[in-house]
């Protein structure tokens, strides 16, 4: 005799629910991670305190301080005649060693602001309250997407876990515990507003929405130019509708800059690019495979940002970057094999913005905020292979599991060991990162194993 939903065991509910079952030993771990970051270490570099500081609204200036600064010389004629009419960058970059690392498009987004304020610097509060309300928008759009990748990759079976109150919670807590994105916020970072976009644009691609999606990207670039890469990756899979949204959003904000800030302020750009790739960082919080090199090498202050100055030039850095850089573009732009089913093309979406943020020189930790949409994606995957035909293997459960932990958290007692070669640890987000992109391949390439079985979905 068939059973209805409601005569169910508890324990026979638990059983039947897996998603269930992984979001709360997920989040328990994570609890429990942070629990012993709090007892042994410190209390403040736990994600807890990062998101206690969210809800009281409580932001630095990171971004805002030297965007402020970048506007007030491109509008100061006077300030200029006191450079000798020198290119921004020349001044800000170069002369001044202020790291604004944005191309001049990003400004446009407070133009609208500067005006309202009479041409005086933007409050940080006010960006602060943008990137808040952002954050919360980015929290919505991830268990949105959690769910119709639940719907996609498990099935209309599944339709009524996600009406749940627990799993809203849980899933709003996997949000609020991701300390990248918690800690974008706290530190005053525009990347805030490119999680919010990045998280549209999978929600955009899921619902079939691809030159919105492309528009989304679109915004991003002109922030975050190392995402100009998604017009390559387009072209390759003859997404024109997405390569248009983007195209049209880049010659806008393009023509826009030029018009406002001249032609020679835009195009130095390049040289700071090409100075800062050079270089990188060594700082811990640096999680580039540039980082990486830096700090096994012992090339530069591993502990400390300098906010002035760039590690050392080292050739071993610099030809290594390029290499893992060109490796990790490959693989983000490479058409992979059955692309004749949807739910492939946003794996594919979704390696090609997990890899060109690894490929960047200087991937900060708070830039990895862009892999939660990622691994709610890859999360109902992992779940369906685990139960696949009555089978249980729960590789790709746990290698997401340890993925979300590494990445999500501050462990920065770590950098302990950076006098050492173990200091290799002290690249757990980019670890944790390199273990969601093999998962995600391994899918794509219909694998079979522990860590990712079979990469085939077969849904109605």
């Amino acid at each position: 005799m068939e059973v209805s939903e409601p005569e169910l065991s508890a324990n026979t509910r638990w059983q039947h629910n897996p998603v269930m079952k992984a979001l709360i030993t997920l989040l328990a771990v994570q609890l429990i991670a942070n629990i012993g970051i709090i007892v042994f270490s410190n209390a403040y570099t736990s994600v807890l305190y990062s998101t206690s500081l969210f809800f009281q609204m409580i932001g630095h200036n990171d971004s805002w301080v030297l965007m402020n600064h970048t506007l007030q010389y491109l509008h100061s004629p006077e300030l200029q005649r006191q450079f000798s009419n020198q290119s921004v960058y020349q001044v800000i970059f170069f002369d001044q060693q202020l790291k604004f690392l944005y191309p001049l498009t990003s400004l446009l987004f407070l133009e609208p602001l500067r005006l309202v304020y009479g041409g005086a610097a933007i409050s940080d509060n006010v960006l602060n309250v943008i990137s808040w309300v952002a954050l919360l928008g980015f929290a919505i759009i991830v268990v949105v997407i959690f769910r119709i990748g639940i719907r996609r990759f498990l099935g209309k079976d599944y339709s009524t876990v996600v009406k749940k109150k627990g799993f809203m919670f849980c899933s709003i807590l996997l949000v609020f515990m991701f300390f990248p994105v918690i800690d974008a916020f706290v530190l005053g970072q525009i990347q805030t507003w490119i999680n919010f976009l990045f998280a549209l644009a999978v929600l955009c691609w899921l619902r079939d929405w691809k030159r919105c999606a492309g528009i989304c990207i679109g915004l991003i670039c002109i922030i975050k130019p190392q995402f100009l890469l998604f017009l390559c990756w387009a072209a390759v899979r003859k997404q024109w509708r997405f390569a248009g949204g983007v195209a049209m959003i880049l010659f806008l904000f393009g023509g826009i800059s030029v018009a406002l800030y001249g032609w020679q302020n835009n195009v130095d750009y390049i040289r700071v690019v090409s100075y800062v790739g050079q270089h990188g960082e060594s700082c811990y919080a640096n999680q580039s495979f540039n980082g990486l090199l830096h700090r096994i090498l012992f090339n530069g202050d591993n502990l400390h940002w300098d906010e002035h100055h760039y590690a050392p030039y080292h050739p071993v850095v610099f030809y290594g970057t390029f290499f893992t850089s060109v490796v990790l573009i490959g693989l983000g732009i490479f058409k992979w094999k059955r692309n004749d089913h949807n739910h492939n093309e946003i794996i594919d979406f979704c390696i090609g913005a997990l890899c060109f943020t690894m490929a960047s020189p200087v991937a900060w930790g708070h830039h990895y905020g862009v892999l939660l949409p990622i691994l709610v994606i890859a999360g109902p995957i992992a779940i369906h292979q685990s139960s696949k035909d009555g089978k249980k293997e729960h590789g790709g459960l746990v290698l997401l599991g340890l993925s979300y932990i590494l990445v999500s958290n501050n462990f920065y007692f770590l950098n302990s060991t950076a006098g050492s070669y173990l200091n290799i640890v002290q690249s757990y987000v980019l670890i944790g990162s390199l273990m969601l992109l093999w998962f995600l391949v391994s899918f794509r390439l219909g694998f079979r194993g522990v860590i990712a079985p079979r990469g085939s979905i077969e849904l109605d």
